[in-house]
């Protein structure tokens, strides 16, 4: 088993901990930065810095404090924006363990799931019942069904046109 030699500087620019970056000792911590960083762009669609120099980058997670995910994305939970930007925190030991990172994603996911469960049991009660014969969605349906097997009928009539002309060729 190998294992990094101290001060080396080992790890993706996009996800690299300051500490890390200083080629100082590293631990699980660093994890939970590199885990922030995933975290960020999962939620906001881009990583906290941008850059297209590996060192610009390496600086920007040195001394720069990212944006706020709700800026780039406005329906991020409270809740989840604080803890990716703690889990972004510059000092090692003010980042929350695993364990309290979990316990927030837990939350923020429950508290999520009811949000769209409360959304779709008001959408559901707000429109009038439909049976399968009479909905436009499965007319819609059958109709994609239906130009699916004309498409593949033509398409299988095509072939064994260009494989009876192969063999016609090859049987002279």
């Amino acid at each position: 088993m190998s294992q990094t030699k101290t001060g080396a500087l080992l790890g993706t620019p996009l996800y690299i901990s300051p500490e890390q970056a200083r080629g100082r000792n590293v631990d699980h911590r660093t994890d939970l930065y590199a885990l922030g960083a995933v975290a960020y762009e999962m939620v906001t669609g881009q990583p906290p810095f941008l850059s297209d120099n590996a060192m610009d980058l390496i600086a920007m997670h040195l001394a720069d404090t990212p944006a706020f995910p709700h800026d780039r994305r406005p329906d991020v939970p409270p809740r989840l924006e604080r803890l990716i930007l703690e889990l972004l925190d510059k000092d090692p030991a003010v980042r929350p363990s695993l364990e309290e990172a979990r316990a927030v994603l837990i939350e923020v996911r429950g508290a999520k799931l009811a949000q769209l469960a409360d959304a779709m049991f008001e959408r559901r009660r707000e429109q009038a019942p439909v049976t399968p014969a009479t909905s436009s969605g499965w007319k819609w349906l059958w109709a994609v069904v239906a130009s699916v097997v004309v498409a593949l009928g033509a398409i299988s009539a095509m072939v064994l046109r260009k494989l009876k002309e192969a063999a016609e060729a090859y049987l002279g």
